[in-house]
Parts: structure tokens; sequence; C-alpha cells
């Protein structure tokens, strides 16, 4: 029903060969069902919900027993994301497995940018060369590193928010500007320049 090009199944009997897969896997979404043998689900998605390793899978609770309000908020409070009811709807059951999985693909994304970020953010601070995020149009000042400080000795707060020309020597304005519009002409989102 939900094979398709990249997916990859892994299928458990019981809660506890679930847990077992979940700690040595990397799974992106858990189908599970309420009734079980040994434990039920609700007991399984709580302990899967208390591990770091698998507290942020999503999980989808598979039930036949009743859709009363009280097993359905259960279900929500044990963790859950969202219910499917036997007997499966083939078009609810893949478009629910569809659109979970594409959110874990983009949240995944998502937290790899932030690191790439975080990275890039900690490269610019430590950086021994004068770094300033400003906006190309009114050349105000938006971000400085902590070297703007040490070398020239202003806090980062006294130049948020003001123009980074007002900072260069008057002489070196003209060229300056000129540098910077070539550079957006050109759509460079990093380019170095020179100034007294």
């Amino acid at each position: 029903l939900l094979a398709k090009s990249g997916r990859k199944f892994l299928k458990a009997s019981s809660g506890k060969a679930a847990l077992k897969m979940a700690y040595n896997t990397d799974i992106s979404l858990v189908l599970l069902d309420v009734q079980m043998p040994e434990m039920n689900g609700f007991e399984v998605a709580r302990i899967l919900k208390s591990n770091p390793k698998t507290a942020k899978v999503s999980i989808i609770f598979v039930t036949a027993i009743s859709k009363e309000e009280k097993y359905v908020l259960k279900g929500y409070d044990e963790g859950a994301i969202d219910y499917l009811f036997k007997p499966l709807d083939v078009e609810i059951t893949k478009a629910k497995v569809a659109t979970y999985l594409k959110m874990d693909r983009q949240n995944r994304e998502l937290k790899e940018k932030n690191e790439i970020l975080e990275n890039l953010a900690s490269l610019v601070d430590n950086s021994q060369e004068i770094t300033c995020i400003f906006n190309v149009r009114s050349f105000r000042i938006e971000e400085v590193n902590s070297t703007f400080k040490k070398m020239l000795g202003y806090e980062p707060e006294e130049v948020l928010g003001s123009t980074l020309i007002s900072y260069f020597n008057e002489d070196d304005l003209v060229e300056t500007k000129k540098i910077v519009k070539e550079e957006i002409k050109r759509r460079s989102e990093i380019f170095s320049f020179e100034n007294r």
C-alpha cells in the first residue's frame, strides 16, 4: 500500500521489537497499532517519546478500538501526531503518510541548514578579519563580529543600525560605493573590500 521509491519499511511484531528497531535505526515515521502483545501502543509511544534518540519521531496510531474521544486524546497525550482507523481508507492512509514523511524531510533539511549557518556564524565571529553584515541599499549595519569590537573599539550595540559609511574615511567613500554597486549587480552575496 505504501511502497514507493526511496522508502524503506521495518516491521515489528511486538512493542519490544519496535523499540529495539527504533533505537538502532534512523526512523522517520512510526505506524503504531494500539493493541499489541506484551505492551500496548500507548506504552510504546511513551517510551519512544521519553528517549532523546527517538523523541522527535512522528507516530501515527493505527487502531480498531473505539473512536471515543478519551482514546484519541490518550494517544495525543502520549505523543501521536495523528490517527488511522481500521479498516484503513487507502487514500487517506497514503495521503497522511506522504504528508508526514514530507514534513520529516523538510525538518531534516532545515536542521542541516541551521547547523551550516551556526558553523558559518561561529567562523565569522572567530575570524581575525573585521566582518560586518549590512543592508546593501541603506548601508545600515545589521551584525558585526567580535573582531569589529577588538580592532575598532566599538561595542556591537553602538554600531547596529548605524550606517557602515559613517565609519569610512571620506576619501574612500566614492570607490567603496562603486565596489558595492558592482557586486550588487553581480548578485554577490559575499564580497570583500579594504577601507580606511
